[in-house]
């Protein structure tokens, strides 16, 4: 998992990381690609499937993937990227 930092070297450092392709969607790779890193990471099975099971079953109450405004900024953006 990479860090969370603007501010880093990440660019230099990229085979030091795994990227995971997170999408919000169900049919996604993500589960499965996580459900591997977790397991070559030598995490406990039980656990893995757990966490698996967990985010198969649904949004949290903090989702913002629905949201009407993360929509609409998420058009803009994609909006503006495609304009370059």
């Amino acid at each position: 998992m990479a860090p969370q930092n603007w501010h880093c070297d990440l660019n230099e450092e990229t085979d030091s990381y795994e990227f995971l392709d997170y999408s919000s969607l169900k049919e996604s790779p993500f589960l499965n690609s996580l459900g591997n890193y977790l397991r070559r990471s030598d995490v406990d099975e039980s656990i893995v499937q757990r966490i698996l099971l967990d985010m198969s079953l649904g949004h949290t109450s903090h989702q913002t993937v629905l949201d009407k405004n993360r929509v609409y900024y998420e058009k803009m953006v994609k909006f503006c990227l495609a304009s370059k």
